[in-house]
């Protein structure tokens, strides 16, 4: 279930040190063994969803530290495009448009603006905006 043997032996001790604690020694063998397997399971499937989170956290620092570096005219645009996909969820719509005709497609200020129909300003306090974002989020998660 977890595909790391190492994981497996910590999942498997620690559901027989909760059976210990919980003294179900005299139970009927039928009982202890559904009880035995439901409780590794769910340690199991707490591990693999702890396993989600953290991927998921490494993924999303990954990201920040790619946006937060990048210079406009960088020429890995499948790289950004994934690193603005991964913190789309937590960006805001208006940022995350302006994020990608800037940082892909490579747009001036002054071109965004006339696609957005928006002044340069916003533009550029859109593009401000976004770094500083970049910069907290990246700060809280890679300390």
């Amino acid at each position: 279930m977890l595909g790391d043997l190492a994981e497996a032996d910590d999942v498997a001790q620690e559901t027989f040190v909760r059976l210990w604690r919980t003294q179900l020694e005299g139970e009927d063998p039928r009982r202890l063994l559904a009880w035995i397997y439901r409780t590794g399971t769910r340690l199991a499937v707490d591990r693999l969803r702890q396993r989600s989170r953290t991927a998921a956290i490494d993924e999303e620092a990954a990201a920040l530290v790619h946006l937060s570096s990048l210079a406009p005219d960088a020429d890995d645009a499948l790289t950004t495009r994934r690193s603005l996909e991964v913190l789309a969820r937590k960006l805001p719509a208006d940022e995350l448009e302006v994020a990608l005709l800037f940082r892909l497609d490579r747009l001036s200020q002054a071109e965004i603006a006339e696609v957005t129909r928006v002044s340069e300003r916003t533009v550029r306090r859109a593009l401000r905006r976004l770094d500083a974002r970049v910069a907290r989020m990246r700060k809280e998660l890679l300390p």
